[in-house]
């Protein structure tokens, strides 16, 4: 069974931290770390599913709220 995964890093080494992990066939995202989201889609963030913090420091969460405007769902 062949994997397809689209990896993407949401922001730049100086801005908040975010990784986002497309599986492709199962038509699913997974997040780690929620910093700032504003790069992404409406339709993107739909598909997430899992989102993983890697630690407690601010920039690591505070895209929790962009999820929950658009999906009501956290």
């Amino acid at each position: 069974m062949k994997l397809d995964l689209h990896h993407k890093l949401l922001n730049d080494c100086f801005d908040d931290t975010c990784l986002l992990i497309r599986l492709l066939r199962q038509k699913r995202a997974i997040l780690f770390d929620s910093g700032n989201l504003n790069s992404l889609n409406p339709s993107d963030i739909y598909r997430i599913t899992d989102v993983f913090v890697t630690h407690k420091h601010v920039d690591h969460f505070m895209g929790f709220d962009r999820i929950w405007d658009l999906t009501g769902l956290v």
